[in-house]
């Protein structure tokens, strides 16, 4: 009955995130939802975040290291 524990797991509450800022766009409010989105799923939430397809963000670009740890957070792979 060991191998079945994943069956008796109670799946996470979805928690919506509403954003125009998301990367490429940068700034600290873009680098702290995706902190957010990151850190969610360790307190038992799982993120989707909801953003634009092509935004007309200001000049500053997402160039920080934390771009590469989005690589890890699903995003459905889809933006509307």
């Amino acid at each position: 009955m060991s191998g079945n524990h994943d069956l008796n797991r109670i799946p996470m509450p979805k928690v919506l995130i509403i954003t125009y800022y998301w990367p490429p766009a940068g700034g600290p409010g873009v680098q702290r939802l995706v902190k957010w989105v990151q850190l969610l799923p360790e307190y038992g939430w799982e993120p989707l975040v909801l953003t634009v397809k092509h935004g007309d963000y200001p000049c500053l670009l997402y160039t920080s290291d934390a771009a590469d740890e989005l690589d890890g957070v699903d995003l459905g792979g889809r933006r509307i």
